[in-house]
């Protein structure tokens, strides 16, 4: 029996086995690294930048042996997306900084081409991914009950210890933070979950919610981004599921479930913060003035002040891997031009300009108004479904980009492109538009 060569099916599972791996890496990576130190870092992490090349490679042969299809303006500006990188690499002229900044923010981008392009009809080929990425989640939401309801914490204290990572407090209160070991990235991947699995809730016809999977994992995703006290999280969750519930407003089920939920949202807020003056205003004030970051030793303001400076400065922005968290990793051994101010837009317009941040803004607005246009049009079922869960998390993404760089968050920024290139996928096979069609 021959064997066809199939780089649709076999980039579907590269992507499960990337997402698979992702939450663990930062466990292995710490392991690996402090057990054997003669290693170099970059090899411990460097596969997982090799399976989104073949991704992407996979789905450049497909599209060359086929008709890529329709293309939309949405892709023409992922495209211009990644070529901004090579004019700021020209600017920030350090080779080091210039392969870790296009590895944090640029190459991500080639998943959402990886699966754009893939000749597949409906949903049903595409599930397997959206599974992995609940799937994936639900282990780790059960790994931060169990570390942090469950283990000694003397035990994880000294983990934490041994491997330099830093245990997440607000007011006396410990952050969950899983596996990932940080709150902001374990609160970012609960809050898109919940999304997801909300959205996928009112995809199914039931008149009993309560015997559906996906509300409860939408309960259990939410318990997981409130546990992490991440502000950013809060609200992208939050934004994500009102417009969910609005564009479904005229059904029933939509608005017994966003009651549901924000009962339960209401009740957990009032326990984790009973008992303290006001700290939920002030945590929420600390997102504009006085939260720290990095080691601690710098204002939040005060990083945003000096890269509003730098802005002034170059308008054309200071070059790739010159600002952000590259920028902050390196700062003392490559002398960069930037810092990190917990601000993705100030990071984009700092490290790619003016021209960058018009091109990534007009990327943005152009996505969410056609994957609005096709979830109004296209008909009930999952894929519908699927379009609304990332029009809803894209959202909530930009939203939280104004206390993080989101969009730098390695594992997160993967499954956003993954989801945009899956629903301009869905969109462009099932809706044609008159106004994006510029090829047959």
């Amino acid at each position: 029996m021959k064997l066809k060569f199939v780089p649709s099916k076999l980039s579907i599972w590269l992507y499960i086995l990337l997402f698979s791996y992702y939450p663990f890496h930062p466990t292995i990576y710490a392991l690996i690294t402090k057990s054997f130190p003669s290693i170099p870092s970059p090899l411990v992490s460097v596969w997982q930048d090799i399976l989104i090349l073949l991704i992407f490679l996979f789905a450049l042969y497909s599209i060359i042996s086929k008709s890529p299809g329709r293309i939309s303006i949405v892709d023409i500006f992922v495209f211009a997306w990644i070529l901004i990188s090579i004019p700021s690499a020209i600017i920030s002229g350090n080779i080091i900084v210039i392969v870790y900044g296009f590895r944090l923010t640029y190459l991500p981008v080639l998943l959402y081409f990886g699966i754009r392009f893939l000749p597949f009809r409906d949903f049903t080929g595409y599930k397997p991914i959206i599974n992995t990425i609940i799937n994936i989640s639900l282990v780790v939401i059960i790994l931060g009950i169990v570390i942090y309801f469950i283990i000694p914490f003397n035990i994880i204290a000294k983990w934490y210890q041994i491997n330099d990572f830093t245990i997440g407090y607000y007011q006396n209160i410990r952050r969950m933070d899983s596996i990932f070991w940080s709150p902001v990235v374990f609160g970012s991947l609960m809050s898109m979950n919940a999304i997801l699995s909300f959205s996928l809730l009112l995809s199914e016809k039931r008149k009993n919610i309560l015997g559906s999977k996906y509300i409860w994992l939408t309960i259990l995703f939410t318990f997981g981004c409130l546990m992490s006290l991440s502000r950013g999280a809060w609200g992208s969750e939050l934004i994500g599921i009102i417009i969910i519930a609005l564009l479904n407003i005229s059904r029933k089920l939509g608005i017994a479930t966003i009651a549901g939920i924000s009962l339960v949202i209401i009740t957990i807020v009032l326990l984790v913060y009973s008992g303290s003056s006001n700290p939920f205003i002030r945590h929420i004030e600390s997102t504009f003035s006085t939260t720290q970051y990095g080691t601690g030793q710098i204002p939040r303001a005060a990083a945003r002040e000096a890269a509003l400076n730098n802005i002034m400065q170059n308008p054309f922005g200071v070059g790739l891997g010159q600002a952000g968290y590259v920028a902050s990793w390196f700062s003392e051994t490559q002398q960069t031009r930037g810092g990190e101010a917990d601000n993705w837009y100030l990071k984009l317009v700092e490290e790619s300009g003016i021209v960058g941040a018009i091109v990534f803004l007009v990327l943005m607005i152009s996505f969410i108004i056609y994957t609005l246009i096709g979830y109004i049009n296209i008909p009930f079922g999952g894929q519908k479904y699927i379009i609304l869960a990332s029009l809803a998390i894209i959202i909530g993404v930009l939203f939280q980009c104004y206390g993080s760089n989101v969009w730098d968050f390695y594992m997160l920024n993967s499954i956003y492109w993954t989801l945009m290139g899956l629903s301009m996928n869905l969109i462009t096979r099932s809706y044609r538009f008159r106004l994006n069609l510029l090829s047959d």
